[in-house]
């Protein structure tokens, strides 16, 4: 997943791709929409690097216990949900909401959506709840765990 790329969350948690907007058409085997204008980003000047998350945190749903240590033991409530714990700090990439990038999506948006779903684009049925996700932000660690709970009756941990 990088910044620009436009897709779905799928029913599995993944993330599936359909285009990026800053990468140009025919660098993406012409997997994208019709008169497909890249989003013009200057990754040297119009990013943003923080490396400020602080290392051995994480992130979560319905988490009740909110330390990580070498052994945690951590409980949720919520019936179903998800962790990422980040032990090294993560650095984390952007591009900062603004006007230019909203007047894009803006004037885009629809015909994303008629391509994706197109016969002659990828012919791909979105359903009622798949909303088309621009990334605009990405997190790099090199010491990270993740877990998802499905559904459950009861509290667990």
């Amino acid at each position: 997943v990088e910044i620009g790329d436009v897709g779905i969350l799928t029913k599995h948690g993944g993330f599936e791709t359909f285009f990026n907007i800053t990468v140009p058409g025919d660098a993406q085997r012409g997997r994208v929409p019709p008169n497909f204008v890249p989003f013009n980003i200057d990754f040297e000047e119009d990013v943003i690097v923080l490396h400020d998350i602080i290392p051995d945190s994480y992130i979560s749903s319905g988490l009740q216990t909110q330390e990580v240590q070498e052994e945690s033991r951590l409980t949720w409530e919520l019936t179903k949900g998800a962790i990422l714990i980040l032990k090294d700090a993560p650095t984390e990439i952007s591009i900062p909401p603004n006007v230019t990038l909203r007047d894009y999506v803006d004037q885009n948006h629809s015909n994303w959506y008629e391509f994706i779903q197109s016969p002659d684009g990828l012919k791909r049925i979105l359903r009622e709840n798949e909303r088309l996700i621009l990334v605009t932000a990405i997190y790099r660690s090199d010491d990270w765990s993740l877990g998802a709970w499905p559904s459950i009756t009861s509290s667990s941990s």
